[in-house]
């Protein structure tokens, strides 16, 4: 049987907050004054007899009607006695507590239920949506080589010709079309860096950036790149300076070429980044690790900033702050040779307008960590849409 909320015999039990017997409904009928009541005590025993109830036993939590037992005649015939509306009366909130542990069990289940669905749609979408990414980032690495490919032939040409410009092999240059040609030239070698570093992007997502590992001196690369780099330090005033080793250190191995670019990174970034004041390159033996390090008196870097220093196409403090020009890749490509060479890099810095410091730390030959000479590897990290990088 199924009674409705708003029926007369629950509105009548929510109002009183009491059990009801039908010997007694009766009684309390016949000696109601008020018409009104009689009449709704008459419903409610009449709505005892169509349920065949004698004794309705309401249960209550927090004082809230969450439902009601009715129990009929007794097998004796005997009729409730006041032991019998006493134990009743202590059973019900018992009753009430089960029957509201029950609802909660139940609609727990169903959550559950509902929580699991909804898991496995969203795992299901989530499926679709990576492979949607997948998808993506391998058009998006197609495009780069492609386009960097395409681009890097004609490129290759122009400087080419420029070269030859400026060796006077189509005639002696006028002083006005001297500077011009210097110009062209410098854009060209700048388009050419950013190509390159666009094909090592492609070439470390693919797995396609091999590594020819040789036993290298570290102190030769970094002064020839000094020398190479003095006119650009010596044109903004900078005092740019090598402090070698009192003694002898360990050789690394390393792709020369590779780690000739990233060191190259480091210097040339370190003086485009400083206005005044100096460069310091050192390098020095910390356990089984080789450290280069690169400090400068430039602009520094606050945590955030070094928090997204390696971030892909990221300049940190942009543009308009340092006026300096650069791909916003050559970080991220370094991070990614190093961390394949099983080295590290590490970044500090006191504050903006205080410096920074940038450090390579390489595994010295011959120490458990480190690479075997003679040998060929590809970087097949997959680098991180979250991990990329400045310069």
């Amino acid at each position: 049987v199924t009674i409705s909320a708003n029926h007369h015999l629950i509105e009548h039990i929510k109002k009183s907050q009491k059990l009801i017997i039908k010997d007694e409904l009766a009684f309390e009928k016949e000696q109601e004054l008020s018409a009104k009541r009689a009449k709704e005590l008459k419903m409610v025993e009449q709505s005892l007899t169509w349920l065949d109830a004698t004794v309705v036993l309401p249960l209550f939590v927090n004082k809230e009607l969450s439902g009601i037992i009715l129990l009929g005649n007794k097998k004796s015939g005997d009729p409730y006695l006041q032991d019998d509306i006493e134990f009743l009366s202590s059973f019900a909130p018992q009753a009430a507590t089960a029957l509201q542990n029950a609802q909660l069990y139940k609609e727990s289940l169903e959550f559950g239920e509902k929580l699991e669905l909804e898991v496995k749609r969203a795992t299901s979408e989530l499926a679709v949506a990576n492979e949607q990414l997948r998808d993506l980032d391998k058009a998006k690495s197609e495009f780069l080589s492609i386009a960097s490919h395409q681009l890097y032939t004609p490129l290759t040409a122009i400087r080419g010709y420029l070269s030859m410009l400026q060796e006077n092999d189509y005639g002696t240059l006028t002083k006005k079309q001297k500077p011009i040609i210097d110009i062209l030239e410098k854009s060209s070698n700048k388009l050419i860096g950013l190509i390159r570093n666009l094909l090592d992007i492609s070439r470390i997502e693919s797995g396609r950036l091999e590594l020819n590992l040789e036993s290298t001196d570290l102190s030769e690369i970094i002064g020839e790149l000094i020398l190479d780099l003095m006119p650009n330090a010596i044109h903004k005033q900078l005092d740019l300076k090598f402090t070698r080793s009192k003694k002898p250190l360990p050789r690394v191995v390393v792709d020369r070429q590779r780690i000739r670019q990233v060191i190259l990174n480091f210097i040339d970034n370190a003086i485009k980044y400083t206005n005044k004041g100096k460069v310091d390159v050192t390098m020095h033996q910390e356990d089984s690790n080789l450290v280069f390090s690169v400090t400068d008196t430039g602009q520094g870097l606050t945590k955030e900033g070094i928090a997204k220093l390696f971030n892909k196409f990221t300049r940190v403090g942009g543009d308009a702050r340092f006026r300096t020009e650069g791909t916003g890749l050559g970080l991220y490509v370094a991070k990614q040779i190093v961390m394949e060479h099983r080295g590290d890099i590490e970044v500090t810095s006191p504050g903006p307008n205080q410096g920074s410091t940038f450090s390579i730390h390489l595994p010295i030959e011959g120490s458990p960590n480190s690479l075997k000479a003679g040998e060929k590897a590809s970087v097949d990290i997959k680098a991180d849409e979250g991990e990329g990088g400045e310069g």
